[in-house]
């Protein structure tokens, strides 16, 4: 997209109602700006002696003065709308104009007393551009008309928003920049990709990406985690623990083929495992007791391929089999593979066998997570340091302290 075609869809979003009372000699309207026939001449020859009036004024730098009259004399109409609109929403194009250029020099490094030697900043358009359009103020021309842009985004009207629309346009051109374009071209087409919805998700991102590297790095984070993870793990084993008490039908496997159905069920006292015959799976009321068998005679728990009707099943993860005392085999298949990890999660607990499933530690991790969460929106955004401050010394000297019977005799005085 050419920059002299966005322009022109910029302008035809305004009206003049927009613009503010100027001297009564001149009369500027958008559509003589647009136009750029019916402009009055006095307004033409003062647009010069009014910026070097307020450079002299000490109000704006001479880099800023040189890429305003680059950006006036390039980009007529987009600079007439950006003075349009900085008269409405303040706090004027001078003082707009000096902090995009002190914005776009603290992006490319420019300025800096000591250079950074482990710096990456390189952007290669730099060595493509001519002298008559120079990188720094052409970049300054496309910040302007990208500040344009970014406050009709966010719907700013007030002066009140104005640090945030620059806190907004900093991270675009900081993205914009980050992609090295190699030509104008490409540095347009960037900046209008990198929309204000853009910025809010990079944002959200390097948030996530933030609390993700406390959590691993910080000494304190990880002791605070190492505490809720032994609290937390007691809620996951009860959760496993309550699933195999409220039951569930499986396919009855008898000599490697499925049938009828058995309906499996923990005892209240987790000491039996009950096993039901049922005709069908959708009605469990009328049930006949096929088995019981007792949680310690449970000697092994074989999952996947380790069981010997896995070719029964669509995925060698369904299949989990109970062996009794070493000798008779329980065959189950679960519908999915969360629910055949929480019916061996739970075997594994009752029978103090350390193995878990990958989701018992997901589901784990993800409650600590919110916990850690909910702890640090209590400090409030307060810096957490990555080591804990020193112990200090004890007192040399314990201090005096009034003996007790000496108190209550004073108090009765």
């Amino acid at each position: 997209m050419d920059f002299g075609e966005a322009d022109r869809c910029l302008y035809a979003a305004h009206s003049t109602e927009s613009i503010l009372p100027i001297s009564p000699t001149e009369r500027v309207s958008i559509a003589s700006i647009v136009s750029g026939k019916s402009f009055s001449s006095s307004y033409r020859s003062s647009g010069r002696s009014n910026m070097d009036q307020e450079f002299q004024c000490g109000t704006i730098s001479y880099l800023t003065l040189e890429a305003l009259r680059h950006y006036q004399k390039n980009f007529s109409k987009t600079f007439h709308q950006s003075q349009v609109e900085e008269k409405v929403y303040e706090p004027g194009i001078f003082v707009t104009s000096e902090r995009i250029m002190k914005m776009v020099a603290k992006l490319l490094h420019i300025g800096v007393d000591s250079p950074d030697p482990k710096s990456t900043m390189y952007q290669p358009i730099v060595f493509n551009c001519s002298s008559k359009a120079p990188f720094l103020l052409e970049l300054f021309s496309r910040s302007m008309w990208l500040l344009s842009r970014t406050r009709r985004e966010m719907k700013v009207s007030t002066i009140t928003d104005y640090p945030k629309v620059m806190q907004v346009l900093e991270k675009q051109l900081q993205m914009v920049l980050s992609r090295r374009p190699k030509d104008f071209e490409r540095l347009t087409a960037y900046m209008t990709e990198i929309t204000f919805e853009e910025v809010l998700a990079k944002w959200q991102e390097e948030k996530d990406q933030e609390f993700v590297d406390l959590q691993n790095n910080n000494a304190s984070i990880i002791e605070l985690k190492e505490s809720l993870s032994k609290e937390n793990e007691q809620y996951v084993i009860h959760q496993r623990i309550n699933v195999l008490k409220v039951g569930q039908v499986f396919p009855k496997v008898t000599e490697k083929k499925t049938g009828k159905y058995i309906f499996v069920q923990l005892s209240r006292n987790e000491k039996e495992l009950f096993i039901f015959d049922i005709k069908n799976s959708k009605y469990t009321e009328q049930m006949s007791l096929q088995d019981k068998i007792s949680i310690g005679d449970i000697t092994h728990i074989a999952t996947g391929l380790n069981c010997k009707h896995v070719r029964l099943c669509k995925s060698p993860y369904l299949a989990f089999s109970l062996i009794i005392n070493s000798e008779k085999y329980v065959n189950f298949i679960a519908d999915d593979e969360k629910m055949a990890c929480y019916w061996t999660d739970a075997f594994h607990i009752l029978t103090n066998t350390p193995r878990r499933s990958t989701y018992y530690q997901e589901e784990l991790d993800t409650i600590v997570e919110m916990d850690v969460r909910l702890k640090l929106l209590e400090l409030q955004n307060v810096v957490i340091p990555k080591v804990p401050p020193p112990v200090p010394p004890p007192p040399i000297e314990k201090p005096s302290v009034t003996p007790r019977t000496k108190i209550l005799s004073n108090n009765r005085y």
